[in-house]
């Protein structure tokens, strides 16, 4: 019966015959190669320069350039014979050139400009805008004393009005004063100026306000709310066939404390009428437009030129002459007092 050849002889005599073989073992290489020519190529690599090993030949005989792994013969003697080898090699050849971007970009000793500049950007300056209309002042103060070091102090005040777009309206005040200026009290209506708020017309059917905003019900009889609040609101106008509907909706933190006083008052005495806490604290300071004054249920208007005057930093009521003030009327007085005594 005819043997088989062992499969390790033939794999041995296919390496003998050809110019170069090598076995690969991870990042081991062990072959041979035969010695034809003075400059042989090992391999694709970069070979580890310590790992390599030439049977029977010295390093005198040969040079090796590790990174192209390129063998060059020095030795005419070793030509034509068979070298075996075994060496390590690198995950990478680092003969090739690498580069982030072309050579080809640059120019006598400088990149190209459509590298180093970049492409023009459209900026618009929204505060410089022919239809947005802004106010305020910033400033800057220093504070020295005896027990304490110098303190740079700033603060800004800033109002916004105008159109952001074609469909968007912004009204706004922005301040970062530590101390909110209250107003007098002595007229119908008060200005914004002690409050900080933001508010957003989108085509005429949505508002949206934050800040410092005054959540107020409708003219009902029923489920009154009047309260100053730090929060957000929304407003929504909406139309459909003939008719129309609005819709509201807010919510937030209030400012202060709901008190509700009953004060007695005296004959002929127009005032001042102190104002308590609901613990009766006496250092309290009202908030802003946030007080209701009733005169035998009838509620009063606010004004030099109408029913009353309120100091709101001192929280002291005073009628005016058209209020004739006796001990049979009553009198009774809601408004929201600050009980935070630091800093908004």
């Amino acid at each position: 019966m005819r043997k088989k050849r062992p499969l390790l002889l033939t794999a041995i005599l296919l390496c003998l015959a050809a110019p170069v073989c090598a076995q690969q073992t991870g990042t081991w290489r062990v072959g041979h190669v035969a010695a034809d020519s003075s400059v042989l190529k090992l391999d694709t690599l970069s070979i580890v320069p310590q790992t390599f090993y030439i049977q029977d030949v010295t390093t005198s005989q040969y040079r090796l350039d590790p990174l192209t792994a390129t063998l060059y013969i020095i030795d005419s003697t070793l030509l034509g014979q068979r070298l075996f080898y075994h060496y390590e090699v690198f995950s990478s050849d680092f003969s090739k050139p690498v580069a982030h971007k072309s050579a080809q970009l640059i120019e006598q000793g400088r990149i190209q400009h459509q590298i180093l500049e970049p492409a023009a950007v459209s900026v618009h300056d929204v505060l410089n805008s022919s239809e947005l209309y802004t106010n305020g002042a910033i400033s800057r103060g220093v504070s020295v004393g005896n027990n304490q070091d110098l303190v740079l102090n700033s603060s800004l005040n800033l109002q916004l009005s105008g159109k952001l777009s074609e469909d968007v309206e912004i009204v706004a005040s922005i301040s970062d004063k530590n101390v909110p200026i209250q107003p007098e009290g002595n007229t119908e209506y008060l200005s914004n100026i002690n409050n900080v708020f933001l508010t957003l017309y989108i085509k005429n059917k949505i508002q949206i306000d934050a800040g410092d905003i005054v959540l107020t019900s409708s003219k009902d009889d029923f489920l009154q709310v009047n309260r100053n609040l730090l929060g957000m609101g929304l407003r929504v106008n909406s139309s459909w066939k003939n008719s129309s509907m609005h819709n509201a909706v807010g919510g937030g933190v209030a400012k202060g404390k709901y008190v509700r006083q009953t004060i007695v008052p005296q004959n002929g005495v127009q005032g001042p009428y102190r104002l308590y806490g609901e613990n009766n604290e006496t250092n309290i300071v009202v908030v802003a437009g946030s007080e209701r004054v009733y005169l035998d249920g009838v509620l009063l208007v606010r004004g030099q030129e109408n029913d009353y005057v309120i100091d709101y930093n001192t929280a002291e009521l005073t009628f005016t002459p058209a209020i004739l003030v006796t001990t049979e009327k009553r009198l009774v007085v809601e408004f929201e007092c600050a009980d935070r005594h630091y800093t908004r």
